[in-house]
């Protein structure tokens, strides 16, 4: 398709620096994920002597929840709602979650009402991403 008469805007492969600046710039987003287990493991433990069998249990439960993710996000969510569609689900369900978290914790953690307050506001900007990347 990228040498078609019937795709003229199409120029080709990027440069790899344009493709490494890209990647990069994509993966920003990553960032705030990589706190999400640490949290989980600490919402779990309350004594150091059963740390080591819950992190056992709660990396095998992160693990099988990645793999089972991407088959139902690209068997089921992809084909079904689109990626717009797929991205909104997939921040309501983690927006979901942390207030679930925060609310287990109750308001005894500091700025509890600060972090819920965010969560709610990111839940409610996960409508402002576009339904069609691809169009807009």
């Amino acid at each position: 398709q990228l040498v078609s008469d019937d795709y003229p805007e199409l120029i080709g492969d990027p440069s790899p620096i344009t493709a490494l600046l890209f990647s990069l710039l994509i993966m920003i987003s990553v960032i705030p994920w990589t706190g999400l287990f640490p949290v989980m493991f600490r919402l779990i433990t309350d004594r150091i002597e059963i740390a080591g069998n819950r992190f056992a249990r709660i990396y095998s439960l992160y693990t099988v929840g990645n793999v089972i993710g991407a088959f139902v996000c690209g068997i089921f969510m992809l084909p079904i709602i689109g990626t717009g569609g797929s991205a909104i689900l997939t921040i309501l369900i983690v927006g979901i979650g942390v207030i679930i978290l925060l609310l287990h914790e109750g308001n005894k953690e500091k700025y509890f009402y600060q972090k819920l307050s965010v969560s709610i506001i990111g839940i409610f900007t996960a409508f402002l991403i576009p339904t069609d990347y691809y169009s807009k």
